[in-house]
């Protein structure tokens, strides 16, 4: 599947705002809403863990606490009451939010949005989400998917597999990102120009928290998560064992954020910025 949207009806807007764009596809009518950034505004430079800022295990996201309770069972006849009603859910089933795709295909789940700054191109192929910037002189160019639905990472995490980014002699950025809402905030793990950069952003304000050298072994799944009242930017290698990068209280609240995976541009680049590629959200491997 290929993703454009007509330059006619993309808005700028950092953090994403989303507006519909209809478009044909094989065998297949998808509505889908596009984004893009305001790159004046946002700059992306701006299970156990092992804590990299102590060295120490740090606690790994568990379980959400059940979101409803049972109410009683209905009486029964004269001197029999009914049964008990049985706990909710967890919140956070696994440890993340449910939102799990493995990108297998043939098109976009209905669980994203798409959003274009041509020329880029979003592809689902060869079980990963595919974005492709072809172009190092187009500013605009941005290409990623957004959660359709909202959700509460609140002691609960999200987690990619990313299995390529976008070239580290450009200054293309590479992403997965828990937004709060384009003029509140989000959390971020960027990938630009050779380094993992984990950030915050509140309001329009972008805070680097920590930078480190990117190793695509080494830092092969990237992962949110939130437990305490504080924030965590995490990475692992294997999906299992997790390094804690960073930590801060919640930069905002993270009740009712959206999950958003994606790659572009913000200034000319002295080659052409490559391609990133998504393997998962949430799948354990």
């Amino acid at each position: 599947m290929d993703v454009r949207a007509d330059p006619a009806k993309r808005r700028v807007e950092r953090g994403g705002s989303w507006v519909a764009v209809v478009l044909a596809l094989v065998a297949a009518a998808l509505a889908l809403t596009g984004c893009q950034h305001d790159w004046d505004a946002y700059d992306p430079r701006g299970g156990e863990a092992i804590d990299a800022t102590t060295g120490s295990l740090g606690m790994g996201g568990g379980g959400g606490e059940p979101h409803a309770t049972g109410g009683g069972g209905s009486g029964g006849s004269p001197g029999v009451g009914g049964g008990g009603g049985s706990g909710g859910s967890p919140t956070c089933p696994g440890g993340h939010v449910p939102l799990v795709d493995d990108f297998d295909g043939p098109n976009l789940s209905l669980d994203w949005v798409a959003g274009i700054g041509l020329p880029a191109s979003i592809a689902i192929a060869d079980g990963a989400l595919k974005v492709t910037l072809p172009d190092r002189e187009a500013i605009n160019m941005y290409g990623g998917v957004r959660s359709s639905a909202v959700y509460d990472l609140t002691g609960c995490s999200v987690f990619a597999r990313v299995d390529r980014v976008t070239s580290a002699n450009t200054h293309a950025f590479t992403q997965i990102y828990a937004t709060a809402g384009d003029d509140v905030g989000f959390i971020e793990i960027v990938q630009m120009a050779g380094r993992l950069v984990f950030k915050q952003v509140i309001g329009n304000v972008n805070e680097e928290l920590k930078s480190i050298p990117y190793s695509p072994t080494l830092h092969a799944y990237w992962r949110l998560r939130e437990a305490g009242g504080m924030s965590y930017w995490e990475t692992s290698p294997d999906g299992h064992a997790w390094v804690i990068q960073h930590r801060a209280p919640n930069p905002v609240s993270l009740g009712s954020i959206r999950v958003g995976l994606g790659a572009g541009i913000y200034q000319v680049e002295p080659s052409y910025p490559g391609e990133a590629h998504f393997g998962s959200v949430n799948v354990a491997p």
